[in-house]
């Protein structure tokens, strides 16, 4: 653990590169049907991740997005692990 480190910049420098590494991204197989064959507004995407960053996988993954009110970050900022014992 580094006492003195900026963790808040830290945390936007990570969600930066996972922002900008989208290569690999695609979805389940049977995603995007089962997505395409509900209403928008009958399902939501819950995520641990920042709402910029589920938008722009969800986007790369070729994955329609729910009505906008239907996507839920559960963070939206990152903690730091403070121990990994």
């Amino acid at each position: 653990m580094l006492p003195n480190a900026d963790y808040v910049a830290e945390d936007r420098e990570v969600e930066r590169r996972e922002i900008e590494d989208v290569e690999g991204v695609v979805p389940l197989p049977g995603a995007l049907e089962l997505l395409q064959s509900l209403p928008l507004d009958r399902w939501a995407i819950v995520t641990s991740c920042t709402k910029t960053l589920a938008h722009v996988r969800i986007r790369a993954a070729g994955l329609p997005e729910p009505k906008s009110s239907s996507l839920r970050a559960t963070s939206q900022k990152a903690s730091p692990i403070r121990n990994r014992t």
